[in-house]
């Protein structure tokens, strides 16, 4: 099994991106409504579907203008809103409480900060005032803030979505995306060694000595990496809200899902005839492979 990176190759995943974007807004959207009857948590998954779908799109923009480093930092922030539109929809009731105490906590720990800053912040109206329990519980659950609304980190709110990944390859690579992927993407525009060398080479100077170059502006670096990365956590959240409507998920991964993850991964015809068709296809996508690239 091997990515395809080749100019064509990122040509025909930008187009795969771009088609799961149409399904998203042309086909998707309009038929996710309210069940009947209404989850309590189904706002909460509604509002991640959205931030999920707008940062997907911007993903695949600087992906297509080959600005791959900065797709692959949104990547970030779209994996977590993926995890958490599984950990909601497998908590319902405590994901309810958990937003509440977040809005609560989080107005507590401005309204502190703002006092610092009378004359840019003067005449706001303080939120209501927390008991020394009430903080107490919350400064527990969410220390001094920069924690999720969910209490958790996100390593372990992806090991408690583990099990809606088939057991294989499947979860293997929704395991692989948060120890390596993830933080791969967490390194790339942040001023990290790492990062910085991104966009810098050594160089010889015309008088022989050493000397830097660095670039500015768009790079095919990495854009196949960000395409892949974006493609693949947003079907995750597609499969997710297909589920929860009750709608045709194996139609989805049949066709679109299947059609695109083909742009991304191909497999030596030696290694698929050593599986059988019942398998888990080696991609990663959780499909048989008769489902995948072995059709």
């Amino acid at each position: 099994m091997q990515a395809a990176r080749s100019p064509a190759d990122v040509g025909r995943q930008v187009d795969a991106c771009e088609d799961l974007l149409t399904y998203l807004h042309d086909e998707l959207r309009p038929r996710i409504g309210v069940p009947e009857p209404q989850p309590v948590h189904w706002g909460i998954l509604l509002a991640l579907f959205a931030s999920a779908t707008t940062t997907y799109e911007a993903d695949v923009l600087l992906a297509r203008e080959e600005f791959g480093y900065q797709a692959a930092m949104l990547n970030r922030s779209l994996f977590e809103v993926m995890v958490d539109c599984y950990w909601a929809a497998m908590n319902p009731t405590l994901a309810v409480e958990r937003i509440k105490d977040h809005m609560s906590y989080n107005a507590h720990l401005k309204a502190r900060v703002s006092a610092k800053y009378p004359d840019q912040f003067g005449g706001l109206a303080p939120p209501p005032a927390l008991s020394d329990a009430e903080e107490k519980r919350l400064r527990k659950l969410y220390r001094r803030g920069g924690v999720s609304w969910t209490g958790l980190s996100l390593y372990d709110r992806v090991k408690a979505i583990s099990e809606r990944w088939p057991e294989g390859k499947a979860r293997e690579h929704l395991m692989f995306f948060v120890d390596i992927a993830n933080s791969i993407n967490n390194e790339v525009l942040h001023p990290t060694p790492w990062g910085m060398s991104r966009t810098t080479r050594p160089a010889t100077a015309p008088d022989g000595s050493d000397a830097v170059r660095f670039h500015v502006g768009r790079s095919p670096e990495f854009c196949s990496e960000a395409l892949f990365g974006s493609f693949w956590i947003a079907s995750s959240v597609v499969r997710l809200m297909l589920q929860q409507c009750e709608l045709e998920v194996e139609k989805f991964e049949d066709g679109l899902y299947t059609r695109g993850i083909r742009a991304f991964v191909s497999i030596r015809s030696e290694e698929l005839r050593k599986l059988g068709r019942n398998e888990q296809c080696p991609c990663g996508s959780g499909l048989k492979l008769k489902r995948c690239h072995g059709q």
